[in-house]
């Protein structure tokens, strides 16, 4: 699949509470909040991510594929919904709304199931297990980097990464 390398930051500390919803390569980074399984406070998370922001590359999106491996997985955008028929095994899904900030979370969602989000604007696609791993909550805020260095720029913002 072709897609765009860029670099997407996780940024804040999680919420308390219950989270709503149930290219080559780009890094994304987390902070992880403490108290977060598998993460240690405020170190860094760094995965590699395909991006889909054309429609035959969001279209056929993992469908045939074997799930991401962990640490991995694919952007999608523009995107509220996404479905995993076709796809070989269970995804964590992260829904991201036009300012950055992860919207709703659905972990392990098996092959054969539809799950979306009415505030999302993009939808990451995460190797299933990753986001309790990871430490990975709803209201994290995601940012583009470049280098390795936040530049500030929302992930989902119109003309800016497309």
């Amino acid at each position: 699949m072709k897609g765009l390398v860029q670099a997407i930051v996780i940024i804040g500390a999680p919420p308390s509470g219950p989270v709503s919803g149930g290219q080559p390569d780009v890094r994304l980074s987390a902070a992880a909040g403490e108290g977060t399984a598998g993460a240690a406070a405020a170190r860094p998370i760094v995965l590699q991510v395909r991006c889909a922001r054309r429609w035959p590359e969001r279209l056929t999106g993992l469908i045939g594929k074997p799930p991401p491996a962990a640490g991995t997985g694919l952007w999608l955008q523009p995107c509220a919904a996404v479905h995993t028929y076709g796809v070989r095994g269970a995804l964590d899904l992260l829904f991201v709304d036009r300012r950055g900030r992860i919207v709703g979370i659905c972990e392990r969602v098996r092959p054969g199931r539809v799950r979306g989000h009415w505030r999302a604007a993009a939808v990451l696609e995460l190797c299933a297990g990753d986001v309790r791993r990871l430490g990975i909550r709803g209201g994290m805020q995601l940012r583009w980097v470049d280098g390795g260095v936040e530049d500030g720029t929302d992930p989902v913002g119109e003309g800016d990464r497309t």
